[in-house]
Parts: C-alpha cells; structure tokens; sequence
C-alpha cells in the first residue's frame, strides 16, 4: 500500500521547541520528506481543520476497531491529556509503536498498563493490571469477553508472580507466548501500511535498537518532559524581552 500521500505539504519547525523535536526525528532515522510525507498524512487525517486528530479521525484512517486495547494506545500517545493528538504527539507516539517488533513489544504493552507513582519509579506493577491488560489486547469491543484460552497465559504469569511483575519479566513472557501478541501485530501492521509501508518501518525499526538512547519504551515521556522544559525557557526568554 505505501505512502498514501494525497496531498503534500512541508513540516516546517515554527519554534525552539519543535525545532528540538525535528532534530531528534533526525537522529531517530527519519529523513526529510519522510518526515513531510507523514506530516502530509496528519494533515489528510484533520479533517475538522484542527491541526489535532481525535480518536475517531484516528481509527478511521487506520481501519481500526474501537476495542479497550486501541483505545488505551490512543490515549497513551495522548501526552498532554488533551483527547487529541498534535504533530509532535502522533509522530513519535507512532514511532514508538510501530518501531517494535516480536521481542519488544512486551514492553510497549508494559509501558500501557496504568501504573502508581511508585511502580514508575520501580519498573514493576501489579499482577492483577497485567491479566486485565493481556484481557483487554483480545477484547473485541469494550466489555466483551476475552478469549478463554487466556486464561492458562494469565495464570501462567500470576503463578510465577504472584504480586508484582517487572518490566523485562513481562517482556521476556510475551516474547516466549507469541499468541498474546496476533491483536497487537495485527494492529501494528495495518497503521504501518498506511503510513509509508512496512518495508519504512521495519528498517527503521532496526535502526531503533541500535542505539540505547531510543531502546526505552518510555522514551516518548521523557521526551515530553525535555520539551516541557525548552516550553519555560522559551517563555522565561519572551517575559524577558517584554521587560
């Protein structure tokens, strides 16, 4: 399917802040028009002309059903908490799903699973959350049920941990239980071919784990506080120019 670029426009930086980001899509592997042709593909996605996509422009594009496991990517790409998505948001809320594979994915479920302070800081969450996310990835809508045959993964992992569970364990589970994984894939492969193809993402996928920087799961909200953070200089250095 490829690009599916029906109109095309030019990403162009209009601040500090996402001058920065422009330059870490650099460093990420993402070339100009590459950046422009995804930045071009947002813009076909806006269309009530908000410069923002909402949840449902996003499914729509996609081909992708409302189920509790979508729904909850969404609101994760979210970062602002806005219901929507801008620019910035979806290209590196996109780049952080789309560049995993069988042996990373783990972690992006992980990283989805809602968490207390403590267990951010820990890398571990409870048992229970992680049964309800596993449930949630193979729900078909919001309150169906989930595949019974779940029930011996769930179980799996809760006689193993009966509490909490780290990061890498899951990770390491999901990647030796590859079923856990069809709705995730199946997902990750229709938004890949309708934003530059398969083939873009996988070889940029390869580039990803190449460099330790970019290997968090996490790295999308460490960035967003990198960009908090440029947002109040930026600020402090208008007040200034006002005095």
């Amino acid at each position: 399917m490829g690009c599916n670029v029906s109109i095309h426009l030019e990403f162009t930086p209009i601040d500090k802040v996402e001058e920065f980001v422009y330059e870490e899509l650099l460093d990420m592997g993402f070339k100009t028009d590459q950046i422009n042709d995804i930045y071009s593909i947002f813009a076909s996605m806006d269309v009530d002309h908000t410069h923002m996509i909402n949840q449902e422009e996003f499914l729509f594009k996609f081909g992708l059903e409302p189920t509790p496991f979508i729904r909850r990517v969404f609101k994760v790409m979210d970062m602002d908490n806005s219901g929507e998505l801008n620019f910035i948001e979806f290209i590196i809320s996109m780049w952080n799903f789309l560049c995993n594979d069988e042996k990373s994915l783990g972690e992006f479920i992980y990283l989805l699973v809602p968490k207390t302070p403590s267990e951010i800081r820990e890398k571990r969450t409870a048992t229970s959350k992680i049964g309800e996310m596993i449930k949630a990835i193979h729900m078909k809508t919001d309150g169906g049920d989930a595949d019974d045959a779940l029930d011996l993964q769930i179980k799996k992992i809760e006689t193993k941990h009966p509490t909490n569970i780290m990061s890498e364990e899951f990770r390491q589970h999901i990647y030796e239980n590859q079923s856990i994984l069809i709705p995730v894939l199946k997902a990750q492969s229709k938004i890949r071919e309708h934003l530059l193809g398969s083939d873009f993402w996988i070889k940029l996928t390869k580039k990803r784990w190449k460099y330790s920087k970019f290997q968090d799961s996490e790295y999308p909200m460490k960035l967003r506080k990198q960009l908090e953070k440029k947002m109040t200089e930026v600020c402090l250095i208008l007040s200034l120019s006002l005095i």
